[in-house]
């Protein structure tokens, strides 16, 4: 039984350990001055590496001499004699007398040895401290009188003290780690709700940014709107058929335009997240004619071909046809800013696609180019928000590719892109095939 260590100071230790040191001082010191004039404690901190934890003397005299020595006489894992032997075999580890020899050997250096020989070192015996198979340090109870033969009682009682210092050992440092990993979930929770105000902060700044100037957009593009209107009309004279349809094409690209700012300000302010997706049926043959008649005059005016391929056979869909236009023109206005020479194909056929529909087909709309190509390495940029392949261009901001991929995924189709540098490329949109039924009407 431990000399005068009531249940209750034991108990009294253990919830104290949180507080390291001054616990591990606390338990060590119990055992004095009965088993030993003074006490070491050391730790393994890590594999191979130890640290002296607390040198107690209960004598006042004495405390400078015991303060000077932990920084100047640390363990070492190779030593032959004491608290590394006993970490090394988890055995007791007795000395009955230290002889000049092993004073030096312990000491390393002469004034270690001179504070050792005022502090009184002529026995000892070294505890191992254990919590299952894990050696957590050792306890090393020193007399200052050589020939002292401890019984086996003296030795259950050091076992003892281990077994609560191992313990107090334990604790704290579950209490360490258990502080430390709350610590940094807390900087972490911390750190994730300063960037998500960081986020909403440029979130709120780029919604209102895009808002004032689609305002400023949208207000010129009305009244070009109207006017357009009013000269398909007649208000302002009779049109030839070959006026009529011009105008009828302008007014489609200022509504496709009015529909791309608005599709701006919700990406802005709500991702995506919400996106309006009006489904009926949906005529894919007659969207790429429109689309590509209305884009023929900006195509020929590059300089380049034209081709339409649109393949026999493509039933009418239930879809939206406003959000496959707007994705199909920004294809084909990107085909055209991107190719120097040569030709644009926009078409569309039914192909088997397994991640679009669950039939196994879809809708491709496709748009190819004999534009310069996209290296392999930098397809994957295309669609992010803001991202340019050529940092030098001077057209778009890079969100026109990001607003389309989110667009077809809202159908539940998506975009790919097939390129190829020096042959140019080709952008897929996919298109669930919903077939309508008869109860659907027709498409307008």
């Amino acid at each position: 039984m431990l000399h005068g260590l009531t249940f209750r100071r034991l108990l009294d230790l253990l919830r104290s350990s949180a507080d390291y040191e001054s616990a591990l001082a606390a338990v060590a010191h119990l055992a004095l001055p009965t088993f030993g004039e003074w006490s070491i404690v050391d730790v393994v901190e890590r594999p191979e590496a130890m640290r002296r934890v607390a040198i107690i003397h209960p004598d006042p005299a004495k405390q400078e001499l015991v303060r000077a020595l932990p920084a100047g006489w640390p363990p070492a894992t190779e030593d032959p004699i004491g608290a590394p032997v006993v970490m090394r075999t988890r055995e007791l580890h007795v000395v009955h007398e230290v002889t000049d020899e092993m004073l030096a050997e312990l000491a390393r250096n002469e004034e270690n040895r001179r504070v050792l020989r005022q502090l009184g070192m002529g026995s000892f015996v070294v505890a191992p401290l254990l919590v299952g198979d894990a050696v957590l340090g050792a306890v090393t109870f020193v007399s200052g009188r050589a020939g002292r033969r401890y019984t086996e009682a003296d030795l259950g009682e050091a076992r003892e003290l281990a077994a609560l210092i191992a313990l107090v050992v334990h604790n704290a440092r579950l209490h360490r780690d258990a502080n430390w990993a709350r610590s940094r979930a807390q900087r972490t929770a911390e750190e994730a709700t300063r960037q998500q105000r960081d986020l909403e902060r440029v979130m709120d700044v780029q919604s209102r940014l895009v808002r004032g100037f689609s305002h400023d957009l949208k207000n010129p593009l009305g009244a070009a709107l109207g006017y357009a209107q009013l000269l398909q009309t007649g208000i302002k004279g009779d049109l030839t058929a070959e006026q009529q349809a011009s105008v009828e094409r302008i007014s489609a690209s200022i509504q496709s335009s009015l529909a791309l700012i608005d599709d701006l300000v919700a990406y802005a302010s709500k991702r995506m997240q919400k996106l309006d997706i009006q489904r009926g049926p949906t005529d894919i043959g007659q969207i790429v004619r429109q689309i590509a008649e209305e884009y023929e005059g900006q195509i020929q005016a590059a300089g380049l071909e034209l081709r339409i391929e649109v393949a026999g056979g493509i039933p009418v869909i239930r879809s939206d046809r406003i959000r496959i236009r707007q994705v199909l023109g920004n294809l084909l206005s990107n085909a055209v800013k991107f190719t120097a020479d040569g030709r644009i194909t926009v078409g569309a056929e039914v192909r088997q696609n397994d991640a679009v529909s669950n039939s196994g087909n879809a809708v491709a709309l496709r748009v190819s180019d004999t534009g310069h190509g996209i290296p392999a390495e930098k397809q994957h940029m295309l669609f992010q928000e803001f991202a340019r392949l050529e940092p030098t261009a001077t057209a778009g901001v890079g969100l026109g590719l990001a607003i389309s991929r989110s667009i077809a995924r809202a159908l539940g189709g998506d975009i790919t892109v097939d390129s190829v540098p020096g042959q140019g490329s080709t952008f897929t949109l996919w298109v669930p095939l919903i077939p309508v039924r008869e109860a659907d009407g027709a498409p307008s």
